[in-house]
């Protein structure tokens, strides 16, 4: 008789940076566990935003760090689901149906989009003109509503704007 062992997948965050001559892994930044799910940079505050996930007693824990090139700062852990748009180089935090802007090293709400069939991480031309799936198909808002604009059940997962064209 032999015994059955659960099986169990280790993930662990790494990161490469590539400098413009040499790859090299950044290990001093503890991600054991962690699976990375998005990257974004802000350069008007040197700041890259990292989203991930961490099982944790069993409940899954959406997690967001900030990087600044040398340290790693865990700065939310919570068991909604996280996000990340940027729109003219700005970052965009989604959790659930609000929109957080990092201000002064603080989440601080830009829009709360409760009641809408919104749902995070969106495309486009700025804070008045945006586009993303929503619950039943492509939703915009044009700086007053979030409206569903295209009803369907596909899986819309990105997009991209251009001056005149969105795909």
């Amino acid at each position: 008789k032999g015994i059955k062992e659960e099986q169990r997948y280790i993930t662990e965050g790494i990161f490469l940076h590539y400098n413009g001559i040499e790859w090299r892994f950044l290990d001093s930044l503890n991600l054991d566990e962690i699976q990375l799910n998005n990257i974004y940079y802000q350069e008007s505050i040197d700041t890259y935003f990292i989203w991930a996930i961490k099982i944790e007693d069993g409940e899954v824990l959406d997690k967001l760090f900030t990087f600044d090139g040398k340290n790693l700062t865990e700065i939310l852990s919570t068991q909604g689901s996280i996000n990340l748009s940027t729109l003219k180089g700005i970052v965009y935090i989604n959790i659930n149906f609000e929109v957080y802007k990092y201000i002064n090293k603080e989440l601080v709400l830009w829009k709360d989009f409760t009641g809408t069939e919104f749902i995070s991480n969106f495309v486009g031309r700025n804070e008045n003109d945006f586009f993303k799936r929503s619950r039943n198909g492509i939703g915009h808002y044009n700086g007053k509503d979030y409206v569903t604009i295209y009803p369907t059940h596909l899986d819309i997962h990105t997009g991209i704007v251009f001056e005149k064209d969105i795909f």
